[in-house]
């Protein structure tokens, strides 16, 4: 009981299923947090001299902010968009992972072509073809039992060199594939090395 439990990994990620969300479907499950809600995620950690007049360094879209920019459908996202059209590669980290893969999904026409680099395990599912694999990685809500699989698909050389579960970071072009009727990102990859599998391997949700 006192022992903590391990991390997911790839061979869960067959039992969980990975489910492929539509930029509208993604667009459509955002909502604007309520000044309650705001303050709440603040609770917890002691405010700096500046908190009360500069926004968190993942900024929250609030009701006040929503208000703000009444001809923008979604500035949160498309400020995001702005930030990754200038980036010179498009990095995702467990940090910004969720922000930006759901600005690449909104953003296709933006963003296609940028070069892109990001980190995961690698896994694959029974019918998906043979020059691709996923770069998995486990979006964490709550706690270990309510996570879901969030995948890149990547084209890489040589990709049966890579065994299921091995962590890598995947550098290359930013692509688009159908795959279920949905239109999902794809790393096509300039270049791949394993990585050690990472202390915290799960991504949160900023928004």
């Amino acid at each position: 009981m006192l022992t903590p439990p391990s991390a997911l990994d790839a061979s869960i990620a067959a039992k969980k299923g990975i489910q492929y969300l539509t930029p509208e479907a993604m667009q459509s499950q955002q909502r604007v947090l309520t000044k309650e809600e705001t303050g709440a995620r603040k609770k917890g950690s002691p405010p700096s001299a500046d908190d009360e007049n500069q926004p968190d360094a993942e900024e929250v879209l609030t009701e006040e902010t929503a208000k703000s920019a009444p001809s923008d459908p979604n500035p949160y996202y498309n400020k995001i968009q702005q930030e990754l059209r200038a980036a010179t590669v498009i990095t995702l980290n467990s940090q910004n992972y969720l922000d930006r893969l759901t600005t690449i999904q909104m953003h296709e026409e933006h963003l296609n072509g940028k070069k892109i680099r990001t980190t995961g395990f690698v896994y694959r599912t029974d019918n998906m073809p043979k020059d691709l694999f996923l770069v998995g990685r486990y979006a964490m809500t709550c706690c270990a039992a309510d996570a879901s699989v969030t995948v890149f698909f990547a084209k890489v050389p040589q990709p049966d060199q890579w065994r299921e579960g091995t962590w890598i970071e995947v550098e290359g072009t930013l692509g688009f594939t159908e795959v279920e009727n949905s239109r999902v990102p794809m790393v096509k990859s300039s270049s791949v090395k394993k990585i050690k599998p990472l202390k915290d391997p799960y991504i949160y949700s900023n928004y």
